[in-house]
Parts: C-alpha cells; structure tokens; sequence
C-alpha cells in the first residue's frame, strides 16, 4: 500500500496552575501543543505516531522533519518506517473514500446532532 507522511499538530492541556485559574480558564489549564506524523493511504485511511508536546514552537518542526524523512524513506527504499504496524489509527482524511463509508458519516451525523442539544 502507498502511503504519504504529512505533519499535524493540535492545540493540548498539558498541565495546570491552580495560581493560573480565572473565570475563563477555572483549572488553570496550561496549553501547549501536540505533533505528530500522519500517514495517509490512497483510500484516506490514517495512522498517527506522536512526536511531540511541549509550549516551545519546535515541536512541530521535530514532526515536519520525521515526515520529511519518512516520505524520502518510503521513495528512495520503498520502504515503511520500522514498526508502522503499531502506529495508532486515526480519522479518515475529509472527503476521501474512507470518510465517505456509511460508518464515518454515521457517527459525523450524531457528532453534530448531540451538540445541537446542548
């Protein structure tokens, strides 16, 4: 199967100051963010490994160089990264032919109509 390395990143809690709380933020929750390596196969199927977490703006950069790395890997050898198998499954690419399966727009359908509750 043919995969492509892109890096991503999310926004995380990790940690908390109880000196940091206020109305906004009343745990006093320190973010950061979270980097990581997401392999894309041609259906739109993911698998994620985690790089980083951190405040420092590096983070993502550590993961846009493993990806870099891996998709010249997978170009010049053909080969995937050692322990791929293991990586852990993500969401579907938006719009691909995974996203499009009758399971993802399911749960996509209840994701939006549990928060038209609230």
């Amino acid at each position: 199967m043919n995969y492509t390395f892109d890096a991503v990143s999310d926004i995380v809690v990790i940690g908390t100051n109880a000196e940091a709380a206020d109305y906004d933020n009343p745990r006093g929750e320190l973010y950061g963010i979270a980097s990581y390596v997401r392999a894309i196969d041609e259906q739109g199927n993911t698998k994620i490994l985690y790089v980083a977490t951190g405040q420092e703006s590096d983070v993502v950069a550590k993961a846009q160089t493993l990806a870099d790395r891996l998709n010249a890997r997978l170009a010049n050898f053909g080969k995937l990264p050692i322990g791929f198998d293991k990586w852990e499954d993500g969401r579907p690419v938006y719009g691909s032919d995974a996203y499009d399966s009758d399971e993802e727009i399911a749960w996509e359908r209840r994701v939006e109509e549990d928060s038209l509750l609230f």
